[in-house]
């Protein structure tokens, strides 16, 4: 049975489950969302400090170039230091200068002694021993930039002056072959060379040579080994678009990367040199894809001849991207499962604070619901005696109702009766008025009337004794009808009363009845007597006085006789009235009681509805199963 505190504690739940379901998904969501943005965001910062990494690992790298200058400048420095070539110079000891140069064949890769005029004095290497083209080679040193600068120094000249003359400068292949270098197998479609001129001075400091030696970067990869071994990020150096020196460049199957696979497209070359500070490019090669950062690489006249490049594979990036976001789904997965299990302890704890306030609302539910219980059995009771009393009380107002209607039947009886005497003893005053004037008429004969009339007079008193019976009648009869009057205004409430008076009155009705009809007998009796005695009257003229005073006397209690009568039927009439509107109320109570009955059965009825409300709440609080 789903009881109030049993709803609660369902309701309480699936709303819990559902706000913690809801907050589950919509952190799931908004993790996804953050991992993703973090992912964009993370990859465009991992790609900013890459290149700014591969920037600053660029200019280590350009310093490694510089670095190839240096050396190539203390290499001319140390041969024109060396105590040894003026005195070959000045003795021109070819040979023997041939051989210094040489011992530093392992830190250049050419080197020239050249007279002040730029005539070709010994060199690396040797026109001796390889027969280098010295003719060629004199006319290069004509035109070439460090030439043109040594010679300008020659003129300006200053002992206690230093000078640092290092030029970076492109070659064919004619310088290859002048140099006899052409068993080198240099790649790319040129030379590119870093060279440093020095002054050759004797002991008075006076100079007696231009000292030049170089390097050739196409493939020189020492530095570029270094650099790679050291950062483990890829390098090279193009000369165009053609890499003539690298390190670390492998294909995915991590074979070594060959020159030919290198290269790099003019459109990328030709950004390379409009990019004023080195810029981070995205490069596919040999089958990988790179972001490098880049920088032309300039001749001393400034002429843009090539690029260095510094490259990481994006492969590389994406694993420590992919790392990180393996992590950061490390985390979302364990904050799923902090969430998921902050759900089930919020769950349970819903279901426990879900049954303590089920229990505290049920508790008072339970309290009210007894309540109105009870307040229903005693509606249902009380409806049930109002009824009861109801149904009595429209049952004794109908007899009530009847006995007045008899009641008043009765008193019109007495009534007519009551007339009817009246009419009889008006009847008999004027006989006996009529019997006075024939007792004139018959003086003589009231004489043998003397006794009759005596008789008459004796019948007198038992007439008066009627009369007073009469008058008792009638005084009882107007008590009897004050107290009517009484219980008629109290039968609103009651009306019991009522019986016991109309009986009193019927008993009155019934001895007036009677008293009237010992009257009549009476009065029968009299004028029969009378009429005998009138006979008599004729023959008793002497009584003629005394029957005259008796027939008048009688008179005047005939008269009184009738007046009572009147009295007594006006009373009477009185006395219907006050039944008859007596009636009325008691016909008016008993629709008020039928009215009330009806009440008390609309109010049993609602008190069943209300026993039923109640019982479906004792159901739903679990009161029924106590």
């Amino acid at each position: 049975m789903k009881t109030i505190k049993n709803k609660i504690l369902i309701c309480f739940c699936i709303t819990g489950a559902s706000i913690i379901t809801t907050l589950g998904i919509f952190i799931s969501l908004m993790l996804d969302d953050s991992l993703s943005r973090q992912s964009e965001i993370l990859s465009d910062e991992l790609t900013g400090l890459i290149g700014e990494n591969l920037a600053g690992q660029h200019n280590i790298f350009k310093s490694k170039i510089h670095r190839i200058g240096e050396e190539v400048e203390r290499v001319a420095q140390n041969i024109s230091k060396d105590h040894r070539v003026p005195g070959c110079i000045e003795k021109y000891l070819v040979t023997r200068l041939n051989g210094i140069l040489e011992s530093f064949k392992d830190r250049m890769d050419f080197a020239i002694i050249f007279d002040p005029d730029g005539r070709h004095i010994a060199s690396y290497p040797s026109d001796t021993g390889d027969d280098v083209d010295i003719h060629w080679i004199e006319q290069y040193f004509q035109s070439w930039e460090l030439g043109k600068k040594a010679r300008e120094i020659l003129k300006n000249d200053s002992a206690d002056k230093e000078y640092h003359l290092i030029s970076v400068t492109k070659h064919d292949a004619a310088f290859t072959k002048a140099f006899r270098l052409t068993d080198r197998n240099f790649s790319g479609p040129g030379l590119i060379s870093i060279a440093s001129a020095s002054i050759i001075r004797d002991d008075f400091g006076s100079p007696v040579a231009v000292g030049i030696t170089g390097r050739i970067l196409n493939n020189y990869a020492a530095p570029l080994n270094e650099f790679y071994e050291a950062t483990g990020l890829d390098c090279a150096v193009y000369l165009e678009n053609v890499p003539i020196a690298h390190a670390g460049f492998r294909h995915k199957e991590e074979k070594p990367a060959t020159s030919e696979e290198l290269g790099i497209s003019k459109e990328i070359l030709q950004k390379i040199y409009d990019a004023k500070l080195p810029s981070a490019i995205s490069l596919k090669i040999a089958g990988k894809n790179y972001v490098a950062a880049c920088s032309s690489v300039k001749t001393s006249e400034g002429e843009n001849i090539g690029a260095i490049c510094v490259g990481m594979p994006e492969e590389k990036f994406m694993k420590i991207s992919e790392k990180i976001l393996s992590h950061g789904t490390v985390s979302k997965k364990d904050i799923q499962h902090w969430v998921l299990l902050i759900g089930c302890v919020s769950v349970l704890l819903f279901i426990a604070v879900s049954l303590v306030i089920a229990i505290r609302i049920e508790s008072p539910i339970r309290k009210i619901i007894r309540g109105l219980s009870d307040a229903a059995m005693t509606v249902i009771s009380a409806s049930s005696q109002v009824m009861t009393a109801s149904e009595q009380l429209a049952a004794g107002t109908s007899e009530q109702a009847s006995s007045a209607e008899q009641s008043l039947a009765s008193l019109d009886e007495m009534a007519a009766a009551s007339r009817e005497t009246s009419e009889l003893t008006r009847g008999s005053g004027q006989l006996m008025n009529d019997n006075i004037k024939k007792s004139v008429k018959t003086v003589l004969s009231l004489m043998e009337l003397t006794e009759k009339i005596a008789l008459i007079e004796k019948d007198s008193d038992q007439i008066s004794d009627i009369i007073k019976i009469i008058d008792s009648i009638a005084f009882s009869t107007n008590l009897l009808a004050l107290n009517a009057a009484v219980e008629a205004a109290r039968a609103g409430t009651a009306g019991s009363g009522f019986a016991v008076v109309a009986g009193e009155v019927r008993n009155l009705a019934a001895g007036v009845a009677k008293s009237a009809k010992n009257i009549q007998n009476l009065l029968d009796t009299t004028i029969k007597r009378i009429t005998e005695s009138a006979a008599a009257v004729k023959i008793m003229n002497k009584d003629f006085e005394g029957i005259v005073r008796s027939a008048t006397v009688m008179g005047d209690k005939t008269a009184a006789i009738t007046e009572a009568s009147k009295e007594l039927a006006r009373n009477m009439e009185l006395i219907r009235n006050g039944i008859s509107e007596m009636g009325k109320i008691i016909y008016k109570n008993a629709a008020n009681a039928e009215e009330f009955a009806a009440s008390s059965e609309e109010l049993n009825a609602q008190a069943e509805h209300l026993k039923y409300y109640v019982k479906e709440l004792e159901s739903m609080a679990g009161e029924a199963d106590r």
